[in-house]
């Protein structure tokens, strides 16, 4: 398998942190996990129907939630796209490559 066990645990640490702060603040009624590979990628999707927010602003103030996400990404060399805004929910996008 291409992605290594310490790559793996921090994938899934990214996971469980993203479901909780779906759960905790969302008010979401549905949250959904997508993942897809190729040779050269491994690509992770979380999306919820939740209330969103603005990830500018969440980004600045701090929040410990997004910031480990942003810092795991980084150790594993991932990309992190977040994509969310007041009233539309959010989809968070990994993408490892696999090389």
């Amino acid at each position: 398998f291409p992605v290594t066990i310490h790559k793996s645990i921090i994938l899934f640490r990214m996971i469980q942190e993203t479901l909780n702060n779906a759960i905790k603040h969302s008010q979401a009624k549905n949250i959904e996990v997508n993942v897809t590979t190729s040779e050269k990628i491994l690509i992770l999707e979380i999306s919820d129907d939740g209330k969103g927010f603005n990830v500018v602003e969440k980004r600045k103030s701090g929040g410990s939630g997004l910031l480990n996400l942003y810092s795991r990404a980084n150790l594993i060399q991932a990309n992190l796209n977040i994509q969310s805004s007041p009233g539309s929910g959010t989809k968070i996008r990994i993408e490892l490559p696999l090389s």
